[in-house]
């Protein structure tokens, strides 16, 4: 029941042991698949100025709403999963940003393994909280952004290492350094 926080460590999951929590939130923390592939329907958030890491063999779904909470800072989604791992985020992503700043927050997506995101990427239009795309991948991992629905952000689409699959369309193509 509570929020199950992900917070400078290491923590394995399963679909039992992340229970009845409402609410996974990364704040510089990491988890893992314990036992086999793990799939989280509960919301998760990206804290303020913090990086969620994924990491294993096993792949990992999230298939909650993925909230970057309120603050003006940018934040980090890292997938090191291996072992031929996806991680696939079908849950829509959204900024909670609650000022009226124009400034635009950085959803960063590192690592060096396989992402495919097919939920939309919006951002906080009402409070003028807009939101960049920034990819930074090993050249030998793919980001995948894929669905049925257009994302909705606004700023700048940012490819600087990896390869970048445009199966949908994004909010605003920017520029692209390889």
């Amino acid at each position: 029941t509570g929020t199950l926080t992900a917070g400078a460590g290491l923590l394995g999951l399963t679909a039992n042991g992340i229970g009845s929590g409402s609410t996974l939130a990364f704040n510089n923390g990491a988890i893992f698949a314990y036992g086999g592939p793990l799939t989280i329907s509960r919301p998760v958030n990206l804290n303020n100025n913090t990086t969620g890491v994924v990491t294993g063999s096993n792949s990992i779904t999230i298939s909650g709403t993925v909230t970057k909470t309120s603050g003006t800072l940018d934040v980090n989604l890292d997938n090191f999963l291996d072992s031929g791992a996806l991680l696939t985020v079908s849950g829509n992503f959204t900024n909670a940003e609650t000022s009226t700043t124009a400034a635009s927050q950085v959803l960063r997506l590192r690592g060096s393994g396989n992402t495919v995101w097919s939920g939309v990427i919006g951002e906080n239009a009402a409070a003028g909280g807009k939101v960049r795309l920034e990819v930074y991948h090993h050249p030998s991992s793919t980001v995948t952004l894929s669905g049925v629905s257009t994302n909705t952000y606004t700023d700048d689409t940012a490819l600087y290492q990896g390869t970048l699959i445009l199966a949908k369309q994004l909010g605003k193509i920017g520029r692209a350094h390889v």
